[in-house]
C-alpha cells in the first residue's frame, strides 16, 4: 500500500507556482496538493506553509539568497508546467528564465494591473509583453476594456478568462478575534466611524495623469469622489470618511479635501485582517470609479456583504450571469446611488446581498477546476 502511494505520487505532475501572489498559491495549493506534486517560489513573501517551498526575499543575505535562487531554478527545471505570476518579473533573477531562455511551459497569470497597465511602461514594458507573448498560455483574471485592449496591442491568442480569486468564502474567518492585537492605526480609524454613517475607500489615491515615475498609470479615478464627499458633507455632516493614506496623488487630494477635513480620516496601511475588519465596519465602500473593473477590494467588500460603489466592467463580458453592481460613470451617478443606500437600510441590504451572492458564484473555490483543465491543456 505504501509503495502504491509512492508510486502514484511520483507519477504525478511536477507544478511550480511562482510570483508575489501568495494568497493565490496558497489557495490553488489547498485545493490542488492532493493532485500535483506543487512547488511555490514565494518572490517578497511570507511562507504559506503547506507544502514545498522557496523563498526568495530582498531581506535575505546573498549566501541566502544565491542558494535559494539556485533551489528555485532547480525546481523550475524540473517541472512539468509552471504557472507564473507577473510578479515573478519584479526579481530581476527570473527575468531571463522566462522571457529570454524559455525552457519550459508556463502559464502567465495576469492579475489584471499587469496586462492592462504594466506593458505600457517606459522601462519596463518590453518586458513584460515577451512575458506574455512567450506564455504558451495567458489567464486573465479581471476582464475589462483596457485589458482587452491590451490584448488586442498584443496580438494574443492564446487567453482564457477565469476569476481566480481567493477573497470570498473564507473572507468572514478574519473579522474579530477577542484574542488578536489590532494596530493603533486600525483602532483610531474605527473610533473615527463610530456611530456615524461611514464610507470606506481603501484604495491608492491616484487619479491624476500626470507621470510621476515611469511606472504610473493612473488607474482609481479618485477625484470623482472627491467631488461626491465635497457635497455629501455639505448635506449630511453626520457622514465620515476613511481613506488611505497613500497614493501619488495623497497630497493633493489632502488639500481638495480641506473643507471637510474633520469629516475625514486617512488610514495607514493596514495588514489583510484590519483592512477586512474596517470594510466590515464601515456603511459604504467605495472603489476605483475609471477602470470599468473589478478590483481586489471591491470583490473583497462585496463577498463581506458590503455595499459596493465602483464602476464596474460592462455586462457585455458576463452575459451569462450579470452582475448586480451599481454603475457610477460620474459623480451625479456616485452622488445619487450613494444618497440612496445613505437613506434605505433595507436598500442597502437587499443591494449588498445580491452583490455577495454574484461573487460567490463566480469568484469562489470552483473556479479553480476550470484552471486545471487549462493547465491539463497546456501540458498536453
Amino acid at each position: 500500500m505504501v509503495l502504491q502511494c509512492m508510486a502514484k505520487k511520483m507519477n504525478r505532475v511536477n507544478l511550480v507556482t511562482i510570483g508575489n501572489l501568495a494568497r493565490n498559491a496558497k489557495f490553488f495549493t489547498e485545493e490542488m496538493q492532493n493532485k500535483y506534486n506543487i512547488t511555490n517560489i514565494l518572490i517578497n513573501e511570507e511562507s504559506i506553509g503547506l507544502t514545498k517551498e522557496i523563498i526568495i526575499s530582498r531581506k535575505q543575505n546573498k549566501i541566502t539568497l544565491l542558494m535559494n535562487t539556485i533551489k528555485s531554478y532547480i525546481e523550475l527545471l524540473k517541472s512539468d508546467i509552471i504557472i507564473s505570476y507577473t510578479g515573478t518579473l519584479s526579481s530581476v533573477l527570473f527575468r531571463y528564465f522566462f522571457v529570454y531562455i524559455k525552457s519550459k511551459k508556463y502559464i502567465a497569470y495576469a492579475t489584471g494591473s499587469d496586462l492592462r497597465e504594466a506593458i505600457y511602461y517606459k522601462k519596463d514594458g518590453e518586458i513584460i509583453k515577451k512575458f506574455f507573448l512567450k506564455s504558451n498560455k495567458v489567464i486573465v483574471s479581471n476582464y475589462d476594456r483596457f485589458t482587452q485592449n491590451s490584448i488586442k496591442e498584443l496580438n494574443l491568442n492564446n487567453v482564457y478568462f477565469h476569476n481566480f480569486y481567493v477573497q470570498t468564502e473564507d473572507n468572514y474567518k478574519y473579522l474579530d478575534n477577542d484574542n488578536y492585537h489590532f494596530s493603533d492605526n486600525y483602532i483610531k480609524a474605527q473610533e473615527f466611524i463610530k456611530g456615524s454613517f461611514s464610507i470606506y475607500m481603501p484604495s491608492n489615491i491616484d487619479f491624476t495623469e500626470i507621470q510621476n515615475n515611469n511606472k504610473h498609470f493612473c488607474s482609481k479615478g479618485n477625484d470623482i469622489a472627491f467631488e461626491v464627499f465635497l457635497k455629501f458633507i455639505n448635506n449630511y455632516p453626520d457622514t465620515k470618511i476613511l481613506l488611505r493614506n497613500g497614493g501619488p496623488d495623497l497630497e493633493l487630494s489632502k488639500s481638495l479635501l480641506s473643507k471637510i477635513q474633520k469629516s475625514v480620516f486617512f488610514v495607514d496601511i493596514l495588514n489583510k485582517k484590519e483592512l477586512l475588519n474596517l470594510i466590515n465596519k464601515a456603511d459604504v465602500i467605495f472603489d476605483q470609479f475609471y477602470l470599468d473593473a473589478f478590483g481586489g477590494i471591491g470583490i473583497e467588500a462585496a463577498s463581506l456583504e458590503k455595499p459596493l460603489l465602483t464602476l464596474p466592467p460592462s455586462n457585455h463580458f458576463y452575459k451569462d450571469d450579470p452582475h448586480p453592481f451599481l454603475f457610477n460613470f460620474n459623480s451625479i451617478d456616485l452622488y445619487n446611488n450613494l444618497e440612496n443606500l445613505y437613506f434605505d437600510n433595507e436598500y442597502r441590504k437587499k443591494y449588498s446581498k445580491e452583490c455577495k451572492d454574484w461573487v460567490f458564484r463566480n469568484h469562489s473555490k470552483k473556479e479553480i477546476f476550470k484552471l486545471e483543465k487549462i493547465i491539463r491543456d497546456t501540458i498536453g
